[in-house]
């Protein structure tokens, strides 16, 4: 897979958002709400780190944080995409931060909180590369809207939703035996 010419082919991917939680009661606290850092924020990771590669993962590796409550406060995951290509991704909600990185055989691609509503910052090695401010839940919002009205496509389908699902439950997974898990052992399902 290849994102620029300038940065040759992907070899490598990261990805991080986490932010900073210390109300108990919170709703994304919760363990019977399917609350955790995985789940609220790790997802982003998950989906920027299977764009980037151009598909699903095909093994997977986990560990959590969870102290009391049941729910993941941070969240660790290796990705493994095949041909060598894999993805680390951190969630959590003790720290603040948010990146995605595309690193490849001539240089690196780095994008600054590009799941928030933060003006977002791109580098390619040392030059910045501007990008218009805009808000990403509003995005999905709309496009979620023209879709259900019959005015678009929605970006993202049954089969991103079905990867997306496969690969949250295989890191769960992972993390609960402390062995790697292949996706394709999971629901035998693929879009």
């Amino acid at each position: 897979m290849e994102v620029l010419p300038e940065i040759g082919p992907i070899r490598a991917i990261h990805a991080s958002f986490s932010f900073r939680l210390e109300d108990p009661a919170d709703v994304r606290m919760q363990a019977d709400l399917d609350g955790g850092s995985l789940m609220d924020v790790g997802c982003y990771c998950i989906s920027g780190s299977r764009m980037v590669a151009g598909s699903d993962p095909e093994r997977v590796y986990g560990e959590q944080v969870t102290p009391t409550g049941g729910v993941d406060v941070r969240f660790t995951g290796v990705l493994g995409f095949g041909d060598g290509l894999t993805s680390t991704i951190v969630s959590g909600f003790q720290s603040d931060h948010a990146s995605l990185e595309a690193i490849g055989r001539d240089g690196a691609l780095l994008l600054r909180e590009p799941w928030t509503a933060r003006p977002p910052a791109m580098w390619l090695g040392d030059l910045k590369i501007p990008i218009e401010p805009e808000d990403p839940y509003r995005l999905e919002v709309e496009n979620f809207s023209a879709a259900i009205r019959g005015h678009g496509r929605p970006l993202l389908g049954r089969a991103d939703a079905l990867g997306q699902a496969q690969t949250i439950e295989a890191l769960y997974r992972s993390a609960a035996t402390g062995a790697p898990v292949m996706l394709d052992s999971l629901l035998g399902v693929r879009a």
